[in-house]
């Protein structure tokens, strides 16, 4: 499969575009050093920024670019957005609050300005709280969180019935991602909206990448040391009264063909089978689940990629990514889970990105 051409034109602008409060400034655009916005599985992305900050003022003469009442742009709390890609139509890929700003001078250097900032999930980390939510619906869980900020949730499945939750002295950040991590689901801020999906039902698009082209560098590792042929939990069930014991289901493992971690130890490590004690759960179906969810979370993991691209808003967290010109080993289909897009004026616009596949191609 050979990749899409990214960019209409052949000469095109990937200068990132900054704005703040609903607000573009030119003097900000060009006093742009590099930035840096990074993008992880469980949501809360960031976003880095260094500006020269040394202007011209009509006036004053050379000073400080944004210690003056009128370029008073970086404020703590103010939103900023950021646009990348070809400038003619650029994409979002950030959209948070300002938490940080910074004044930095070096001995020979011009001094800068560093702006730190965080998405919309920044808030859900500013709170910590003790309450219970009723059994029910997990959806019901998310949609309740999401009431106490301005997000709109947009939840995909999630419709299984779970017994009552605690969020004990847990900020509402730790406990979203506690969930997510025991029903195999994951979270993102788009836009406005609070996306909470089944790691399985997550679709944020399809990337080819070959190598020599977009892809510029990679590195791919099948590693056998956190595989096992099968995953057991055992522990006491609550409402039944005597100890249960359950084989995780090898299923929903993500995009890519060929063979399976657990079919790769198998035939190296037949015995290597992990057993998982908990204490107590409330039913067998909670049990089944864990186990599932445990052992999905490692076969995935069989293969781990991190690599450049050239840069491409399209990377995201949840993205498909096709790697071509790998070998019939290595060149497959993975799942993004983590993407920094990355800009400086040395070497323009990059992705770096991190992916996983629980397949191994066949030679």
């Amino acid at each position: 499969m050979v990749e899409d051409q990214l960019y209409k034109a052949l000469i095109v602008d990937t200068r990132p575009v900054l704005e703040i409060d609903g607000e573009q400034y030119l003097m900000v655009n060009e006093l742009l050093e590099s930035l840096e916005v990074c993008e992880q599985e469980g949501g809360l992305s960031a976003l880095e920024v260094v500006l020269s900050n040394s202007a011209d003022h009509q006036g004053v003469g050379l000073e400080f670019a944004f210690e003056f009442t009128e370029t008073n742009f970086f404020k703590l709390g103010a939103t900023i957005r950021v646009l990348t890609g070809d400038a003619r139509e650029p994409t979002e890929i950030f959209r948070g609050m300002i938490s940080s700003v910074s004044l930095e001078v070096a001995d020979g250097d011009q001094p800068k300005i560093r702006v730190m900032a965080e998405d919309a999930l920044m808030t859900w980390r500013m709170v910590r709280r003790n309450r219970s939510f009723a059994a029910g619906p997990l959806r019901d869980i998310f949609k309740k969180l999401a009431a106490d900020t301005p997000l709109t949730p947009v939840i995909t499945g999630l419709s299984e019935e779970v017994d009552a939750q605690q969020q004990l002295n847990e900020t509402d950040l730790g406990f979203l991602r506690r969930l997510l991590a025991r029903y195999d689901a994951d979270v993102q801020v788009v836009g406005e909206e609070l996306h909470v999906s089944p790691r399985a039902a997550v679709d944020r698009g399809k990337v080819t990448l070959d190598l020599g082209r977009q892809l510029q560098s990679i590195r791919v590792t099948a590693d056998l040391s956190d595989q096992r042929v099968a995953t057991q939990i055992s522990g006491f069930d609550i409402l039944a009264g005597r100890i249960e014991a359950v084989e995780a289901v090898e299923s929903q493992l993500g995009p890519g063909t060929g063979m399976t971690g657990g079919e790769a130890v198998g035939n190296a490590f037949p015995d290597s089978l992990d057993r998982i004690a908990v204490t107590a759960f409330n039913n067998k179906a909670e049990a089944q689940a864990i186990a599932d969810t445990t052992h999905r979370r490692r076969v995935r993991r069989f293969l781990i990629a991190e690599g450049v691209a050239t840069g491409n808003s399209a990377i995201r967290v949840g993205t498909k990514l096709t790697l071509t010109g790998l070998g019939p080993r290595f060149s497959n289909d993975f799942y993004t889970t983590r993407a920094r897009h990355v800009f400086d004026l040395e070497s323009g616009y990059l992705t770096e990105f991190s992916a996983e596949s629980a397949f191994l191609g066949r030679v």
